[in-house]
């Protein structure tokens, strides 16, 4: 789940679905596609062809994450940029971006490809969760850029961690490309409730430092039992584009069975997925002062398994 706020107060939301239960993928590889819809005057309008897809599943895509980089998150200009999971050859996930215009009737190009596996993160098989933030009022300027969040899914039994790629604007091809990546941001060391790795980073830029930029980062963290809870970090980027984050003391901050989620789970539940963003008055501007989550959240029943996804509101602090 991914989603903008345009600055005629319409949202755009894009999610990804497969065709069948989700969980089977723990048995073998299923293809997921990308679809989107847009809210304009509180009515739902559908992306792209109604009843097709945006993203897939020819070649799986998911985990889609616009991409706003205009100041405050504000998308202004004519398209949005969307950053996704593509599945390679051998059905193992890179990172891909393409662009999709404002219009309810438009589809994104293929796109192509901006982290690969072997891109100064060999031991990654796979590259899942992407989150952009701009650098810059103007991220395609020269020398500013963007950064890349991302889940890195090791190989054997290593377990996941987030890390980041800074991409800059090529002009002669149009395209963002890569320049450095930072490891391992944050890893399973943060504490026994992520003993099995840390994943899906959900990053948001709260305001400016020195040259550099103040960030808060919301995640997945999988602990030793396989429990999957939302954690949360502080994080900065120096003069020198170098992302530092700091988990939260308090982690983890949000388990799948707290009651402000609903309904408790007697057969079990898990959270599968985050979205985050922060809501904005009619000008565009950081209006009534909130952060708004989906949360996926996945309840085990006798006859299957119910997919939910549920909306929170948490007022925001000074300064966030």
């Amino acid at each position: 789940f991914s989603q903008a706020m345009i600055a005629n107060e319409r949202i755009d939301v894009f999610v990804d679905a497969a065709e069948v239960e989700r969980s089977d993928e723990l048995l073998r590889f299923i293809d997921f596609s990308i679809g989107g819809v847009a809210n304009s005057a509180g009515a739902w309008t559908p992306r792209g062809t109604p009843g097709a897809n945006l993203l897939g599943p020819t070649t799986s895509s998911r985990e889609p994450s616009v991409f706003a980089p205009n100041e405050g998150g504000i998308i202004r200009g004519s398209t949005l940029l969307l950053a996704f999971a593509r599945a390679n050859a051998s059905n193992k996930y890179e990172i891909w971006m393409t662009e999709i215009g404002l219009g309810s009737d438009a589809s994104p190009g293929t796109g192509y490809a901006v982290l690969l596996p072997g891109d100064d993160v060999n031991g990654c098989e796979e590259l899942r969760d992407p989150s952009i933030i701009a650098l810059g009022p103007d991220p395609t300027a020269e020398g500013v850029g963007v950064l890349l969040f991302f889940t890195c899914e090791p190989t054997g039994t290593t377990p996941a961690w987030i890390g980041a790629a800074h991409l800059t604007y090529q002009l002669a091809t149009s395209h963002y490309e890569l320049a450095r990546v930072h490891r391992e941001l944050l890893t399973s060391g943060i504490g026994a409730y992520a003993e099995q790795g840390v994943l899906s980073p959900e990053v948001i830029v709260t305001g400016t430092t020195t040259g550099g930029l103040r960030l808060r980062v919301w995640f997945l963290a999988r602990s030793s039992s396989g429990r999957i809870r939302v954690a949360f970090a502080f994080g900065e980027v120096d003069e020198l584009v170098v992302p530092v984050l700091s988990p939260f003391g308090g982690n983890p901050i949000l388990d799948p069975e707290d009651p402000i989620l609903g309904a408790p789970c007697p057969l079990g539940c898990s959270i599968g997925s985050l979205g985050v963003m922060r809501t904005t008055d009619a000008t565009g501007h950081w209006g009534e002062r909130s952060y708004v989550f989906l949360i996926e959240r996945s309840v085990f029943l006798a006859g299957g398994v119910d997919h939910q996804l549920i909306p929170l509101r948490q007022p925001r602090p000074n300064g966030g």
